[in-house]
């Protein structure tokens, strides 16, 4: 028996599947916090885009519209990056309800001079980590300022 168990330790034949089973579940999770980190990097460049180009249609309708019909077609701008509600979201996930006007308040009387602040706190799923049993969601918080100029 004691001779089997010194030729076994000398034995290296099953080195390099031991190393690679040590090795691979770390790699593979590396990998694909890497490719997480691409695709919310990339979602959170899509939706500042996006709001920035409705706070830039907003700040251009005239004052009486920031609250009234000009606010729907800025949401549609920001969520689906055209003036209709049709078709898929810039970001899947994403809705006309996760954007809102910070400021002005349309509540109260406008000030002057009049920013427009949009602001969208946007669910995003990562569904690489979630095969590996990590947290599967965040939350992309972007805002865009534009002073208003009216036509």
């Amino acid at each position: 028996m004691k001779k089997l168990f010194s030729s076994l330790a000398r034995c290296e034949s099953g080195t390099a599947a031991m190393e690679a089973v040590i090795v691979m579940p770390i790699a593979i999770t590396l990998m694909a916090g890497g490719v997480e980190f691409g695709r919310i990097i990339s979602a959170h460049s899509t939706a500042d885009k996006a709001l920035h180009a409705a706070a830039r249609y907003l700040a251009r309708v005239p004052e009486t519209a920031v609250c009234g019909w000009g606010l729907p077609i800025a949401k549609n701008i920001a969520v689906y990056g055209k003036t209709t509600n049709t078709g898929a979201p810039l970001i899947p996930g994403m809705t006309p309800a996760h954007v809102t006007l910070t400021i002005p308040d349309c509540a109260a009387a406008l000030p002057d001079p009049l920013v427009i602040e949009l602001s969208a706190a946007v669910p995003f799923s990562l569904d690489m980590l979630s095969a590996i049993n990590f947290s599967n969601s965040y939350t992309l918080n972007v805002k865009h300022q534009e002073r208003h100029i009216g036509e």
